[in-house]
């Protein structure tokens, strides 16, 4: 579970989980500044840090070995490119639900990044449709070397 500026939510949120399909949960520090790790093993969770924030991602071996992510950006986008990798990859996708709980102090996009986010999502769906129908297939898309 990514996690930044996540000590006011994370317990609430890990208690939100069905824990009948979880087994092992993993909080990926984004470097926060509070009390997000302490919780975090307070909860008994593993926790792995890293020295900046570095967005998210919690998806299983077999597909990232298949995937080219790497060719992916370092920001907000990375999730719909690996969403259109799986998909175009022919994936099969699940999702936990999780509700979000976002505070001033937690999120990190501002109206520029969101803009950028915003069109990269749309560029990331293009690419994604043409590479499906065989039309161009993006590196994005392409096996990995």
């Amino acid at each position: 579970m990514p996690a930044y500026h996540a000590g006011r939510t994370l317990e609430a949120t890990w208690r939100d989980l069905s824990h009948d399909i979880v087994d092992d949960m993993v909080v990926v520090d984004a470097a926060s500044d509070d009390d997000t790790v302490a919780v975090a093993r307070l909860l008994g969770l593993e926790v792995i840090l890293h020295p900046q924030n570095m967005g998210y991602g919690a998806f299983a071996r077999p597909l990232l070995d298949a995937m080219p992510w790497q060719r992916n950006s370092d920001d907000f986008v990375f999730d719909n490119e690996i969403l259109a990798q799986a998909i175009v990859g022919g994936f099969r996708i699940g999702e936990i639900s999780v509700p979000t709980r976002y505070f001033a102090e937690a999120s990190t996009i501002d109206f520029p990044r969101s803009v950028r986010y915003g069109l990269g999502v749309v560029r990331t769906a293009l690419l994604a449709g043409l590479a499906r129908r065989g039309l161009y297939r993006h590196r994005l898309f392409r096996a990995r070397d």
